[in-house]
């Protein structure tokens, strides 16, 4: 993966993404991943799982788990090269499912 800056805002959680991927090799999405695969639900047992499994210190953990228990997910945007992605994020939504004309493409 080619050193680019992070499109992750300064501040909160998602302050520590670009030092994540970069110490533990994988992008964020992957780590949402992992942590939506693990079969645990409450936030300290998946700490806990990033930790005794992947060896993630506690703060990266805890961050990133925060934030993804928050419903915030990582999403990919435009690539350098094939094989190197970038990553961008998404906030988790404020609308209510289901607004009339949400997510619709003008015709014409």
């Amino acid at each position: 993966m080619a050193d680019q800056p992070a499109p992750w805002p300064k501040q909160g959680p998602a302050s520590y993404f670009p030092s994540i991927e970069k110490k533990y090799g994988r992008s964020i999405a992957e780590w949402q991943k992992i942590i939506d695969d693990c079969g645990l639900e409450k936030h300290m047992a998946i700490v806990g799982h990033l930790k005794s499994e992947y060896e993630m210190g506690h703060g990266h953990a805890n961050a990133l788990v925060g934030w993804t228990l928050s419903g915030n997910t990582a999403a990919p945007s435009i690539t350098s090269k094939a094989d190197e992605p970038t990553l961008g994020w998404a906030p988790k939504a404020t609308a209510p499912a289901g607004v009339p004309g949400e997510g619709r493409v003008p015709s014409g």
